[in-house]
Formats: structure tokens, sequence, C-alpha cells
């Protein structure tokens, strides 16, 4: 097959859109809601297509060249038009996929619970590399300037060449590690269920500096405005900052922070096992508002335009107006969606625990 054309400007190519993970795209694919259209809350009318994996879909889409990648419980990474909903081509590993796909160029690079970090060609999934780390790989890859980032369940950070999947350098935390690191200003944040969040040299993987929390840190950090923005499951949500893991705020919540912060212009966005997703001044961390789902909120946010969109425990699709926290819409699935939302082009992507990818209208 042919290779994939150039990243257009609105793709969402990795987990939380970018490699800060701050969940909210510099150039807004606008939403039909801030352009004033409206569409009917009916599901089959926001229903695009829906994508039957047959299992559970934590994984979180990345969406590139009109495609969405994304793994799922089969142990079954897919590649999905995103048009029609059609497979384009499927790549089965030894295990369940919790990782997220990382896109850059024409590769796809995602882990597997077999242990095994995975370069596939975007146009036909063939496998240009795989590095095994010996340990399940549920966390999700960053890639930044020749290099992939991914941590596994050792606790060990990898840093590899991302087109031979040679490895460059290695980190050790002490414990296992589930979530994406952040880049931002030749740093690597990672946090571990160690308890801690580390900042390593991005070049060499030396450590800067180690803040301690109370609980395992199975959130993603993400990072703006030289400030580092991470949960933990001793129910807090922290703002460290970038250069010297001071902490500037934390604030609780009543139960685990799993899901990675949103960062927008002024507040901060994310979701806990307490069923509440919360809206925090970044700055100092007071509570702007918060909004109550059924069930835990393990999902990441996304900010497109004036809106915010996160999946629930309880199987619905929120989109909230992220100044008030006001229900616009909501879209119900059959089971629980862990999967954080993918926007482009007007429309939302996420997988189910009922073992789908939906397409839904914004």
């Amino acid at each position: 097959m042919t290779t994939p054309p150039r990243r257009r400007a609105d793709d969402w190519p990795t987990f939380q859109y970018d490699t800060a993970n701050t969940g909210r795209p510099r150039r807004s694919a606008q939403t039909r809601e801030t352009r004033g259209e409206q569409v009917s809350g009916d599901p089959t009318e926001r229903t695009r297509w829906r994508f039957d994996a047959h299992h559970p879909v934590v994984s979180s889409p990345a969406v590139v060249n009109g495609t969405a990648y994304v793994g799922s419980t089969d142990g079954i990474v897919y590649a999905v038009d995103t048009v029609t909903g059609d497979e384009r081509w499927a790549v089965e590993t030894d295990h369940h996929v919790f990782s997220s796909p990382a896109v850059e160029g024409d590769t796809v690079y995602v882990g597997s619970l077999d242990g095994t970090l995975y370069a596939l060609a975007a146009g036909s999934g063939r496998r240009r590399w795989g590095f095994d780390t010996g340990h399940p790989v549920a966390a999700s890859p960053v890639v930044s300037n020749g290099t992939v980032y991914v941590g596994d369940t050792d606790g060990t950070v990898y840093a590899l060449n991302a087109s031979k999947g040679t490895e460059r350098w290695r980190f050790e935390t002490g414990d296992a590690m589930d979530a994406a690191c952040a880049i931002a200003d030749e740093t690597l944040y990672a946090g571990s269920n160690d308890g801690s969040v580390y900042a390593l040299n991005l070049a060499d993987g030396t450590r800067r500096w180690r803040f301690e929390t109370n609980d395992a840190v199975a959130s993603a950090p993400s990072v703006a405005r030289d400030t580092v923005y991470v949960g933990s499951n001793d129910g807090n949500a922290y703002a460290l900052d970038a250069a010297d893991g001071t902490k500037r705020w934390q604030f609780g919540t009543a139960d685990l922070v799993k899901s990675s912060p949103a960062v927008g212009r002024d507040a901060v966005f994310v979701g806990s096992w307490d069923g509440n997703v919360y809206a925090l001044a970044a700055d100092d961390g007071t509570e702007r508002w918060r909004f109550e789902t059924g069930d835990v909120v393990e999902s990441s946010p996304a900010i497109v335009g004036e809106m915010l969109y996160v999946g629930s425990g309880d199987g619905t699709v929120y989109a909230l107006d992220r100044s008030n926290g006001v229900t616009r819409w909501q879209f119900g699935t059959r089971n629980m969606v862990m999967s954080s939302p993918a926007v482009v082009g007007g429309v939302l992507y996420v997988g189910s625990n009922d073992g789908r990818l939906y397409a839904i209208r914004t």
C-alpha cells in the first residue's frame, strides 16, 4: 500500500493530542456547537458509525489522515476508515492492547501486554520492528524528534530509536508504569506506581527531580505554562513546578485520580473515581465547577473550542460547556467508557468496554 499523506493540522496523533498531553489542540477543529449549529440529541443521529472490535476498547484512538488507530483487549490493533467505519487493517499481538497508539510520520507505535512495543506501517499495518521489554506494556508511547518513549509494568522508562527500535537509554522507577509520559522543554515527565512523578533529561534519561505523592501515580502528566499537572491514587490532583518539582498546589477529590488533566487557557479539567469531572483554576487549583456522572471517571478530557468532552464508567460520553460544566449533550454506550476522546473535524472518536469504537458527531 502507498505511504499515507502528510498529517493534517487538525489530526489527533497521540494520547491527549500532543506530546505534553494537554488534551487541547492549538488549532481547534471546531465542533458544530462552536459554529452555532445543532445536532439532535438522538444517539442514532449523532452516530456516524460504530466499529465492532467485539472486546472492550480501553485504548484511546489516534486519528490521522482519515484513519483511526486503536487497540482492543482482543490483542488486536485496528486501523479504521474515519468516513465509512470500515476496517483498513488489523494486526494481532499476543495479549491485550490497553496502550493508545501514537502516530508519527508513516508509523504507528503501540504497546501490548505481551511485553512488546510495536512499530507498524500506518498504511498497511506491516510490522517494522518490535522491542521486547520483557514485561507488559500498558502505557501509551510518546514520540519526539526521532525517539519513542514508553514505560512498562516493571517500572522502566525506555527511549528507543524510532526508525530502528534500538535502545538509547533506560531509567528505572520503583514500580509499574501504566500511563503515558509527557515531553516539554527537553524534559520527560513520568508517573509511577511507586507514588512518584519523575522529571528526566530527554537526551540521556538522567533524573532532574522527583516528587512523591501518597499513592500510585497512574495518571499521565500534562505540561503547560511551566507547570506539570497530574493525578494520584491518593485522591489529589497536583500542580508542580516543571523546573524543580516543587508543589504549587493540590486539590483533593474523594477517590483515585487516574484521569490525565486537560489544560485550557486558564483552567485544568480532570476526572476522579468519585464520579466527578472537575474544573480547577490553573494558577491556584481553586474549584470552578464540578459535574457529577454516574460512575468513575478514568477517561481523560478533551478540550475543543468551548466544549469539554469526557467518558464515564456509567457508559456515557458527555459534552460539557467548559465555562460552567453544563451538559450540552450526552451519548450512551452499552458499557464503561475508560477510553479518552479524540476530536477531529467535528467528529468525536472514543472506545467503549462494550467492544466498539464510536464516531460521534459533535
